[in-house]
């Protein structure tokens, strides 16, 4: 198994800076979404839904629909992406390049998806919510600014399942809801 990390270097400050390899976020991305976020131990009284307002359910509810209906489309036009990464990666022998964001927008989209991820064990629901609407944001000003055909959509699309799966995954297991029938 190779390193996730593509070079470790100190800083200016003294401190450690760990450079992510374009293969091992592959891999973070994958595990992700082949594997769901760990789920706390729930008691019986606690199965209840957890109070939120009904701004956040909707905010929640539609940044999962957002993800669904720009995969549903980028499918439609034939522009679903079958190949399997990590594959091609090592076919490549491609290990050590460090992590590349093409766009900010998507750069903000996928630090949201790994802070989210960051925290998911200790962070309370009100610190998930405030993550959640920062991740939903930053996903609608990604698909908001690029059109579905474009270049830029590919590597958008790309990022939206593991979106999908962590807000499907904060809605109902983290905070005991059900997803809205339609939209």
């Amino acid at each position: 198994m190779q390193p996730i990390w593509s070079s470790i270097r100190t800083n200016d400050d003294g401190w450690l800076e760990f450079v992510i390899s374009q293969y091992g976020i592959e891999q973070w991305r994958q595990r992700l979404i082949q594997q769901s976020l760990p789920t706390l131990e729930v008691t019986s009284e606690h199965k209840l839904p957890l109070p939120i307002s009904v701004e956040n359910l909707w905010k929640l509810q539609s940044g999962y629909e957002l993800c669904c209906r720009w995969q549903n489309l980028h499918h439609q036009m034939g522009l679903w992406e079958t190949h399997d990464q990590i594959a091609s990666m090592e076919a490549n022998n491609v290990f050590s390049t460090g992590f590349q964001v093409p766009s900010p927008h998507l750069h903000t989209l996928i630090h949201g998806l790994l802070d989210i991820c960051d925290r998911w064990d200790e962070a309370k629901p009100p610190q998930l919510l405030q993550q959640a609407n920062q991740l939903i944001q930053a996903l609608e000003q990604c698909t908001a600014i690029t059109r579905p055909a474009s270049p830029a959509a590919k590597e958008i699309n790309h990022w939206l399942a593991p979106t999908q799966i962590v807000l499907k995954q904060l809605l109902h297991e983290r905070l005991s809801y059900h997803m809205a029938a339609h939209f």
